[in-house]
């Protein structure tokens, strides 16, 4: 049998090709069809449409580098401040699951970060790889987000951010976890974000650019 072609292995070893149609979110940037302020009904419909293709995860990320965050209200340690976001990291839920006592909900209801977060879990390595390698991010703004940018209902795309400055953060109770965290920057070059839009504007985006399954 003939050695498999550079094609048959970029196939074997599970990398989509670039114009393959079912996964559209593999990719940094704008997803096409899917403008800023486009509105989801479910995360499940995000995902479809390739500008966040994790159901669940705050970050997604494949092969070695992050595509897409969501700002869901998962961590009370996120900062909105719509333009620049403070965003905290990823638990990492191997080492989780042998923590005596840790309490995390993976559907995004419990707020209260629970351990130590590390630069080696892959959700924040691809981050770090993001910022390292500049890449923008697509950022997803959901309804239980305490925000003043929050949309009012389902999920909202809102353009592209690029990480500019990555630390580590010990929270201010008792129990002084360290966090990843990672500042993000609105990029200039593209559509306003949904909030400055006049509310002329705003409904007829509410209309015509929901998404649902």
């Amino acid at each position: 049998m003939a050695p498999p072609t550079s094609s048959q292995k970029h196939q074997l070893l599970g990398h989509p090709k670039k114009s393959t149609a079912p996964f559209p979110g593999y990719k940094h940037g704008h997803i096409t069809g899917v403008p800023v302020g486009a509105l989801f009904n479910s995360r499940s419909a995000c995902s479809e449409s390739g500008v966040h293709r994790a159901s669940c995860q705050g970050i997604f990320h494949r092969y070695g580098s992050a595509y897409a965050i969501c700002l869901n209200g998962e961590y009370e340690n996120d900062i909105d401040n719509g333009l620049t976001i403070s965003y905290t990291g990823a638990v990492n839920y191997l080492s989780f699951v042998v923590t005596i006592g840790g309490r995390i909900n993976l559907f995004g209801k419990q707020k209260e970060v629970c351990m130590n977060q590390d630069w080696k879990s892959a959700p924040n390595r691809a981050l770090l790889h993001a910022y390292r390698d500049r890449k923008p991010i697509r950022v997803i703004r959901g309804f239980k987000l305490n925000s003043a940018y929050a949309p009012k209902q389902g999920y909202r795309y809102d353009g592209l951010y690029r990480i500019y400055k990555v630390h580590t953060k010990v929270t201010n109770d008792s129990k002084k976890h360290r966090l990843c965290m990672y500042e993000l920057q609105r990029l200039s070059d593209q559509d306003p974000p949904p909030w400055e839009t006049t509310t002329a504007d705003r409904s007829e985006l509410e209309e015509t650019r929901q998404y649902s399954l």
